[in-house]
């Protein structure tokens, strides 16, 4: 029987629910010492929404070491005709959309997002890219991306 997740709370409010909460919990919690596979393959990261891998890179910035640094580059994702405006400033990364694209940042790029994606690793040349203005900009900001721990325990036996 399915552990109903979207009625869990109800679960827990009687000794019976509690009991029979706890009992199904270990059914659906695995510990393994095989490491998860990594979602890098292109076809994956290129259904990410713009917004979502603004987010996968926000939260991986180290803020004391951004802390002093003020960036700002807008991206216009040619792919689904969407451009922001992203800023990196007190050790925050914000990102807006913009209706033009003509705001005054430091560096302009055109391009799809799998290439974003791309270029944030490490690639320089692409098919179709546009880069307008200070490069060094997209240099600082992954010079203070933190890339985590993929061997991170989330449950430890």
């Amino acid at each position: 029987m399915p552990i109903p997740w979207s009625n869990w709370g109800m679960a827990l409010k009687t000794a019976h629910g509690a009991i029979s909460f706890c009992l199904e919990l270990p059914n659906y919690v695995r510990v393994t010492s095989v490491p998860p596979t990594t979602a890098n393959a292109p076809a994956i990261l290129e259904q990410l929404s713009p917004e979502q891998i603004f987010d996968a890179i926000a939260i991986t910035v180290d803020g004391p070491r951004a802390w002093d640094l003020d960036l700002s580059f807008s991206v216009d994702f040619n792919d689904v005709n969407r451009s922001f405006r992203v800023t990196l400033r007190n050790g925050v990364l914000i990102y807006e959309e913009e209706e033009d694209n003509e705001s005054e940042a430091q560096l302009h790029l055109s391009l799809s997002k799998l290439q974003f994606l791309s270029l944030l690793a490490g690639e320089t040349e692409f098919e179709g890219m546009f880069l307008k203005g200070n490069q060094n900009v997209l240099t600082e900001l992954t010079s203070v991306l933190d890339p985590g721990d993929p061997n991170f325990n989330i449950v430890i036996s």
